[in-house]
């Protein structure tokens, strides 16, 4: 359980880190840049055209001028870079030579225009940017610091830096302004409005605050990168551990079910055949239950059908091997006639008749007790094969009139069966019906829906409904006869029922517009 728990979290925990971590190949990043592109095009593409129209007919010192009075009227970050210091994606380079505007990788969401006389690119911030954040968050608390220190003599400014000092949670301290100007000149300088700040070697913000008789007022580093990490870890945690308990309220029940499923297979395997896993329609696994149920069923009908067929052939071994036994036994005690030699040996031929014939019969059982092996399937005429099995009934059993109806779809067609299978069970049939049958018996193959259907009726006694289920198990014969080669030995029929299951079919037995018995087997029409 916790290992496929943990399978699944991996699993969909991969394609987040991806999306959280990943920023050259992220779909979500590159779809939010291209809707960003078009949202901005839509303002600013008139307006950027515009402006570069006015730039490009002037001097490179005058677009400096008219720039800056340009973006003080605006109300976002605009402003005018270099092509090589803005981006190093090639074809952005060339979308923006081509006078597209594009969306660029900077501070903020930017979009950015090119001057056609010059490298010079006009750039809008859609949304703050990072230099105005950072003077938003820093302005009031360097306002109250500077107007708390303005007013101090410059003999108690350390001190009472000091006291502030304890109140703050950032580092503050006094210097001489050539030592901020030194400081000022060895790294970037931002600048919005009256606060000035730079960047050490961890991007971490240094203000500079101009106080009285040359002293400057150095905040920072102000380091908020580490709080950043812990509440993109925090996040995370959250996230994995509601992931987490959601997989673990899906695979619960499933949990469950392939625990009750193990068990019942287990249990199975040790030979309770009656066991069965119950699990609820609604389940992920309520298939597999079923089916795993179907093949208990199956394999618990095949045990006890083999186990009948078993004991039915010990028993029906017990009187040939009884007779051979007598007969020998009679023949070698020499106190016998010539008649009566003749007799035992008679008895002999007969009781192995008997016993290759039950041999014969339980092969065939078993084979189509097997599942459908469809490479005994193939296209054939079964129409004439009919004609030729009636025939030769006709001619051994004279005494019988035989009568055959053949849909006129099925003589001009193949039929994609088992022959061999079908001829057995049409022997078998008609082997049946000759035995019940007064004078008549007749034989039907035709097309009932999508089903092709051989169907045998006779003119004797027929059976009646309470049979017609025992009949068709193996060893079964009606009134309990013994058992004898001319009686044959109750597999006929049950071959037959068999044969129809290898064409994923049934059998049928009912009464006869004749007057006997009437026994149809139908399979679906099967298409190579």
């Amino acid at each position: 359980m916790l290992k496929a728990l943990f399978k699944l979290l991996v699993l969909a925990l991969l394609p987040l880190m991806f999306l959280l971590f990943s920023d050259k190949y992220n779909p979500v990043r590159m779809a939010g840049e291209w809707l960003q592109e078009q949202y901005m095009s839509s303002i600013y593409l008139g307006t950027m055209k515009h402006i570069a129209a006015q730039l490009d007919v002037i001097s490179l010192e005058e677009q400096e001028l008219v720039f800056n009075e340009i973006a003080n009227n605006f109300g976002v970050d605009l402003q005018r870079i270099q092509l090589s210091e803005l981006t190093t994606s090639t074809s952005k380079k060339g979308r923006l030579k081509d006078g597209e505007l594009v969306f660029l990788n900077r501070d903020g969401a930017v979009v950015g225009y090119k001057l056609k006389n010059s490298d010079w690119v006009i750039t809008a911030a859609a949304e703050e940017t990072e230099v105005q954040d950072t003077y938003r968050l820093a302005k009031g608390p360097i306002y109250l610091l500077r107007q708390a220190l303005l007013s101090v003599k410059e003999s108690e400014l350390d001190y009472e830096a000091a006291l502030l000092q304890k109140e703050y949670g950032f580092p503050f301290k006094i210097i001489g302004k050539e030592v901020a100007e030194d400081k000022k000149s060895k790294t970037k300088i931002y600048q919005h409005n009256d606060v000035i700040w730079s960047l050490n070697e961890n991007d971490n913000e240094i203000f500079y605050i101009d106080l009285q008789n040359d002293k400057t007022l150095l905040i920072g580093p102000v380091e908020y990168g580490e709080l950043e990490l812990l509440a993109i870890v925090i996040y995370v945690v959250i996230f994995v551990f509601c992931v987490g308990l959601g997989l673990f309220l899906w695979l619960w029940p499933l949990w469950k079910d392939h625990k009750r499923l193990n068990e019942s297979a287990t249990a199975f395997g040790a030979g309770h055949l009656g066991s069965r896993v119950v699990i609820k329609k609604s389940s992920l696994a309520a298939n597999l239950g079923k089916s795993f149920n179907l093949m208990a069923d199956n394999i618990q009908s095949l045990i006890s059908v083999n186990q009948h067929l078993t004991n039915a052939v010990a028993h029906d071994l017990r009187t040939p091997l009884a007779r051979l036994r007598f007969a020998i036994e009679i023949l070698d005690s020499g106190q016998c006639t010539s008649e009566e030699r003749d007799r035992y040996k008679k008895t002999i031929n007969t009781s192995i008749d008997s016993l290759d014939y039950l041999i014969n019969q339980t092969l065939v059982h078993s084979r189509y007790n097997r599942s459908t092996d469809i490479k005994h399937f193939k296209e054939s005429s079964f129409a004439s094969r009919i004609r030729e099995e009636v025939d030769q009934y006709s001619f051994d059993f004279e005494q019988i009139e035989f009568v055959t109806n053949v849909d006129n779809s099925l003589n001009t067609t193949k039929q994609f069966v088992d022959p061999k299978a079908l001829e057995r069970a049409l022997s078998n049939l008609l082997s049946n019906a000759v035995k019940h049958a007064k004078s008549v018996v007749r034989v039907s193959y035709f097309k009932e829906g999508e089903h092709l259907c051989l169907q045998v009726d006779d003119d004797g006694l027929g059976i009646d409904e309470e049979h017609c289920e025992k009949i068709l198990e193996p060893f079964s014969q009606l009134g309990n006869k013994q058992r004898s080669t001319s009686e044959g030995h109750g597999l006929g029929l049950a071959i037959v029922n068999q044969i129809a299951k290898w064409h994923k079919g049934t059998i049928v037995i009912s009464r006869s517009d004749l007057g006997g018995a009437s026994i149809k087997i139908c399979w679906p029409e099967l298409i190579q």
